[in-house]
């Protein structure tokens, strides 16, 4: 990047002071944007900046009117804050969408091992809730003694015995 910014400065130090190359400044500003701190990106733009006033002198001082001369360079550092001002507003946009995508992910990915937990603890506990209360349906009273459970459960459901009747709960 700085082999870039080498090569304009010798293009802006050997064209005469009237012209001024401040369009090539954007493109190492724009190219090397994504690896720059929003510090050395303003830091980058005074160096830019130096440049394009330092053609004033270098290499031969500017004789006759200076003033439209320099005013067309202070413009261009102008348009250089501005691109500058815009690239680290892009970054910081950019660095706020990926912190909200993540927190979204992290969101549903909550959202995902919250309801499959909801979903592997309801279905067993349903399932159970709902045994029992067919069994306090079909069985009006339990008692201690299995042969009067059998019975009693086989003629409240309408089964043989207490075993068709859990078959008929686990099927």
């Amino acid at each position: 990047m700085w082999a870039i910014w080498l090569l304009i400065l010798l293009l802006e130090l050997a064209t005469p002071p009237e012209i001024v190359l401040g369009i090539v400044y954007v493109v190492p500003l724009m190219l090397g944007a994504s690896q720059r701190t929003p510090v050395q990106a303003w830091r980058f733009l005074l160096v830019c900046c130096s440049a394009i006033l330092l053609n004033l002198v270098v290499p031969l001082p500017v004789h006759q009117n200076v003033a439209p001369v320099l005013i067309d360079r202070l413009l261009v550092c102008l348009g250089l804050v501005i691109t500058t001002a815009l690239v680290v507003r892009n970054q910081e946009l950019e660095r706020q969408r990926i912190a909200i995508e993540v927190q979204l992910g992290q969101a549903n990915l909550r959202g995902d091992v919250i309801a499959t937990l909801a979903h592997d603890i309801k279905t067993p506990v349903l399932g159970t809730l709902a045994s029992l209360s067919l069994l306090e349906g079909c069985i009006p009273c339990i008692s201690l003694n299995p042969g009067i459970l059998n019975q009693r459960a086989a003629k409240a459901c309408g089964e043989k015995d207490f075993f068709g009747v859990m078959r008929f709960l686990l099927l």
